[in-house]
Formats: C-alpha cells, sequence, structure tokens
C-alpha cells in the first residue's frame, strides 16, 4: 500500500502529527509512506523512519501534482484539510480519508470563549484513522534524531545537557500564546530544568520569565516561596 499523507503548516500542528506515520507502519508494516508539507517545517520529517519520502508544496502547484500523480496512491490522508489539499485530492482522484478541525466550535472558543470539549489535536489526527482500523499506541510524539545532532549538547551549559524541558513561548498567530503570566504559572508546574524557545519577539517575555525565578534582587515573597520548596527550575534562552 502507497499513502501520502498532506499536513502543510505550521510547526507545532506538524510535529502532532508525528504518530499517524508511525501507527500506520504499525498495521501496514510493508506500506510506503509519503508526507507533503512546506520546505519551511520539512526537517521534523527529514529522519523520521517512518516516512519513505518528502514532498514540498511551492509555487509549482501543478508540478507537483504531476510529481505526485506518477506514484499512483493507493490512499490519500489529508491532515490539513484546507483548500489546497481539497484541490490536490480531487486533481489525484484518490482515495482520501480527511481530518475533522472541528472549525465551528474552534472558532467558538477562540473568538467568543465559549466552553466546547473537543478532542486533543492529536487524537483527532489519530481518530482519521479510525477506518483503517488503527488506534492509539499512547507512545507520544517522535522526533528523530542523528548522531551528529547530539554535538549540540555541547553547546548547552552542563546543568541543561542530561534533562531537560523544551517550552515554546511563541506562535504564529496571537491567539495562541500564552500570556506571560500563564508562562510562569506552567514553568513552576514543569519544576525542572528548561530551555525557552521562540523568535525575537518571544525574548522580552522569556527573561520577564527567567528573570522571576532566577535573577531578580528583591527578596520577594515569591522568591522566598521558591527557597523553600526547593524549586529546581533553570532556564536556557
Amino acid at each position: 500500500m502507497k499513502i501520502l499523507i498532506i499536513r502543510f503548516s505550521s510547526l507545532g500542528d506538524i510535529v502532532l502529527t508525528s504518530p499517524v506515520p508511525r501507527l500506520i507502519k504499525k498495521r501496514f508494516p510493508n506500506s510506503e509512506i509519503h508526507f507533503l508539507t512546506k520546505k519551511t517545517y520539512s526537517d521534523i520529517y527529514l529522519h523520521n523512519i517512518n516516512i519513505d519520502k518528502i514532498y514540498l508544496l511551492d509555487k509549482n502547484f501543478f508540478q507537483l501534482y504531476n510529481n505526485l500523480n506518477k506514484n499512483n496512491y493507493d490512499l490519500i490522508i489529508d491532515l490539513h484539510n484546507n483548500l489546497r489539499s481539497f484541490f490536490l485530492r480531487k486533481l489525484l482522484r484518490i482515495k482520501s480519508i480527511i481530518y475533522n478541525k472541528n472549525r465551528l466550535k474552534r472558532w467558538l472558543i477562540v473568538n467568543l470563549k465559549l466552553k466546547f470539549k473537543i478532542p486533543h489535536i492529536v487524537d483527532s489526527y489519530i481518530e482519521t484513522l479510525s477506518s483503517l482500523n488503527i488506534k492509539n499506541d499512547s507512545n507520544g510524539l517522535d522526533y528523530f534524531l542523528i548522531k551528529n545532532d547530539f554535538n549540540s549538547l555541547n553547546l548547552l551549559p552542563k546543568s541543561h545537557r542530561r534533562k531537560f524541558v523544551v517550552l515554546i513561548v511563541g506562535a504564529k498567530h496571537n491567539t495562541k500564546v500564552l500570556p506571560t503570566k500563564k508562562l510562569i504559572e506552567l514553568c513552576d508546574k514543569i519544576n525542572e530544568t528548561i530551555i525557552l524557545i521562540g523568535g525575537k519577539s518571544e525574548i522580552k517575555s522569556s527573561i520577564e520569565i527567567e528573570n522571576y525565578f532566577l535573577k531578580s534582587k528583591k527578596k520577594s515573597k515569591e522568591l522566598k516561596l521558591q527557597m523553600l520548596l526547593n524549586k529546581k527550575l533553570r532556564f536556557l534562552i
């Protein structure tokens, strides 16, 4: 069986798709799985052992179609479900299963702050595979490293080399960005060595978070409480 998975963007969403090819390979060990995404995000799947080939969405949409059409896919798994993926599915005329975005509920949650129960995105992606008799193996997300990647650990201070938690501070859309106060609360709950990741626009917030826990010279009640609780928090921005 030859399968094409489609997810164009964005970074976090593509990371969250990582259980899908793993579960497909478990169900169909001899399957050949291709992944279509934007070049900007393709590194996420570059060394993924469950992906046989990566295709990139670029400006030449019809050239992409021609390249994909040569593969004679048995199935398309559309995890993006937007206008471009719709047109591509129609052009290829291949059996497809499509991710349910729960658009209306998500819009109401984000814009009107209404409360609805919707599945986690990972669960929704996996639910898309239900017609293939595939269920969640509860093994979490995948990210595959190569030997050279581990050399980067030497760039970290010794306090961060054995174990750390990565926290992405920003997001593409403001509605997905946690306020600094909430990020501080999250870090406090994690209570481990943390690496903060973001772009230039996240530097200010990251420094505020770091200063709250580590660099404030004021003997505030919060800092005294941290000492009493024996906090393990260390930050790298």
